[in-house]
């Protein structure tokens, strides 16, 4: 039962990754996206480093839900399973400052409209 629960958390972080991954992808890709559309407005400034921090952070849950899935599965065998915390503040953290970023980009945004 346990290990159910555990690949479903692995599943979990594995989806989280590559949501953060291709939405870091698809905001690089934006000006690709402008191109075909000139109603779209290009006034949004340089989109490397969000796309890149999102990238990061879709990378870090992908690694990190790999490493917790074989330690919580080796710990769960021998009966020695706890609470990751730390993980959940991390996840936490993360979502935080990616909030923070877009929020800031949105209000950057609205000041030059």
């Amino acid at each position: 039962m346990n290990s159910l629960a555990n690949e479903r958390t692995f599943l979990s972080w594995s989806r989280t990754g590559l949501g953060f991954v291709a939405l870091g992808v698809a905001l690089a890709k934006l000006d690709a996206l402008e191109a075909l559309s000139p109603s779209l407005p290009h006034n949004h400034g340089d989109l490397n480093i969000p796309s890149a921090a999102l990238a990061g952070a879709g990378a870090g849950c992908l690694s990190y839900g790999t490493t917790r899935y074989f330690a919580s599965m080796r710990l769960l065998q021998k009966g020695l399973f706890r609470p990751n915390i730390a993980g959940i503040a991390l996840v936490a953290t993360t979502s935080a400052m990616v909030t923070g970023g877009g929020l800031v980009m949105i209000l950057k945004q609205e000041r030059v409209d």
